[in-house]
């Protein structure tokens, strides 16, 4: 499925884009367009899909994705199946770095906030306390037009600025890269998503992308930073993650489940890749959520 472009409406009045989405389908699919987007999940789970990465998203969740990053917010299933299904609530801005002027920017006390969009066009996270407050303050620009509105979108880009933020990707935006090569990424991305569990074998990646094995090796560094392995390895671990976070099942289940075929191996890989081990990890979810 290639990325399709996504045009913002905005009115006359208006230089950003402010709203609230409550269903999970509003621009479901593969998208980019040029402008930030500043996403505060109030409510909901799933997975954000972002050029190479599958990044698991909570309630209290802040990112900002950027220009031309070919993205959507995949939700959890329970927010569709069924006659109760969950609510989501999100909060979302565009805007574009010229909304504040070139001047406004390069103003020394502006700095941080030129460091904070710079970091963001190949997106950040934000999680925890921050991320919370992220999301009340999104709920005062909602409210507010005009002047106070833009003063409003400022001081969260402020309140980000300077937190530890996670980064989701090092791929350059495929909403600027040659359409083929785009449409060779959706199909390697796509497969991969559906067989990161497997036993995926490169040769079978490179027949879909129409390369053979040693051009697909060239073609996937050049285009992820990253070997094709350490790729896969990469999806196994946040799936990992996201399943010590949301299940009970017990350590070892968790490495199968992730596609892990040896309990060494996933956790060599777990420690050098989220920075502690798999207990660990979950010890520090259960703090976050009580």
């Amino acid at each position: 499925m290639r990325a399709q472009l996504l045009s913002m409406q905005l009115k006359s009045i208006q230089s950003f884009s402010v709203r609230r989405d409550q269903e999970p389908t509003v621009n479901n699919w593969w998208h980019f367009h040029p402008e930030f987007e500043l996403i505060c999940i109030i409510q909901g789970t799933g997975t954000l899909l972002i050029e190479d990465r599958a990044v698991p998203f909570y309630d209290g969740d802040v990112f900002i994705i950027g220009p031309n990053q070919a993205h959507y917010c995949r939700f959890d299933d329970v927010f569709f199946i069924g006659d109760n299904c969950q609510q989501v609530d999100v909060k979302v801005v565009h805007f574009k770095e010229e909304l504040f002027g070139a001047k406004f920017m390069n103003l020394p006390e502006n700095a941080k906030l030129k460091s904070l969009l710079k970091q963001s066009e190949k997106g950040i996270k934000l999680t925890g306390a921050k991320g919370q407050l992220v999301g009340r303050m999104m709920a005062t620009v909602l409210k507010s037009e005009g002047g106070l509105q833009l003063l409003r979108l400022i001081r969260i880009l402020l309140e980000i600025a300077g937190e530890k933020i996670e980064f989701l990707t090092n791929m350059e935006p495929s909403g600027s890269l040659a359409f083929y090569q785009a449409e060779r990424w959706k199909h390697i991305h796509e497969y991969v998503q559906q067989h990161f569990k497997e036993d995926i074998k490169v040769c079978d990646v490179a027949s879909i992308a129409n390369l053979g094995v040693s051009s697909f090796c060239r073609f996937f560094k050049s285009l992820t930073g990253q070997t094709f392995t350490h790729f896969v390895i990469n999806m196994r671990i946040q799936e990992a993650c996201k399943l010590l976070k949301e299940n009970s099942m017990n350590i070892k289940q968790v490495c199968f489940e992730s596609g892990f075929r040896n309990f060494t191996s996933f956790h060599k890989y777990f420690k050098a890749i989220a920075g502690m081990s798999p207990l660990a990890f979950r010890q520090e979810a259960v703090k976050a959520t009580n």
